[in-house]
């Protein structure tokens, strides 16, 4: 069962070398030990200025814990840790000790991000701006290679239905497929039909296949409902007295 993660507070950032599955977090839900470990890959890094960047978290999206936020609880999360003025709270490796080193920018990312251009609007990003040599020198060899956050955070089982084809699910379709394919307003008005045809057909495709189970499981449940009408019809007949009678009444007349 999904979890949804409310009430965030983040208090520190903690840099440490990314794990293989990509990204992390860590929250405590007291003051004892952290309670709750998610990761969180460094995104982009200029060595020149010494800043590494990273997506503290995106909207809606599970991770192999099975939680997730809302875009409203991570734009909390967000303005709360630096209305606190947590932004120097930068350690290494959850010592708590912090670093020469303080978040630069944080920002909720909107519809294609110059920095994060394939990230989901709503997601949370933070520049953190490396000030000791050392740290420096660890994030260009990747001995610091994702961020990690400790705070707290309440979760709630959840059951996350299938919201079903929605005309958002088709424009979010044909933006991705114009975009991997690097196709333009310019360059969508001069294609060729069968190339256009193309790339329509690879954004439908999917919702098509989508569409198609969803009326499986419609019409699967109309029979279903009508074979339960039926069972209740037949029961209700079966104990209705004068049903009973004239049943009697026919069977003697056979």
């Amino acid at each position: 069962m999904s979890k949804k993660l409310s009430d965030i507070a983040i208090t520190h950032i903690s840099l440490v070398k990314a794990g293989a599955n990509g990204k992390s977090i860590i929250y405590k839900s007291s003051d004892a030990e952290p309670s709750y470990v998610r990761i969180i890959e460094i995104k982009k890094s200029n060595n020149e200025e010494g800043v590494v960047y990273g997506i503290v978290y995106s909207p809606d999206q599970e991770d192999s814990q099975g939680d997730f936020a809302t875009a409203g609880e991570i734009k909390k999360a967000a303005y709360a840790f630096m209305k606190n003025r947590n932004t120097l709270n930068v350690d290494k490796d959850h010592s708590f000790e912090i670093e020469k080193a303080f978040i630069s920018e944080s920002w909720i990312l909107k519809e294609n991000d110059p920095v994060f251009p394939n990230e989901p609007a709503g997601s949370w990003a933070v520049a953190i701006q490396l000030e000791d040599e050392e740290l420096k020198k660890s994030a260009k060899n990747g001995d610091i290679g994702g961020i990690s956050m400790a705070g707290t955070a309440l979760k709630a089982d959840v059951e996350k239905a299938d919201k079903g084809f929605t005309f958002e699910d088709l424009t979010t379709a044909f933006k991705k497929i114009f975009k991997e394919n690097k196709i333009d307003k310019q360059e969508e008005n001069g294609l060729k039909k069968e190339e256009l045809e193309g790339v329509v057909k690879a954004a439908v495709e999917p919702l098509m296949k989508k569409i198609g189970d969803l009326e499986k499981q419609v019409d699967t449940l109309k029979k279903s409902d009508e074979e339960t009408k039926e069972t209740l019809k037949k029961s209700k007949q079966d104990n209705d007295p004068q049903h009973k009678q004239q049943s009697n009444e026919q069977g003697g007349i056979l």
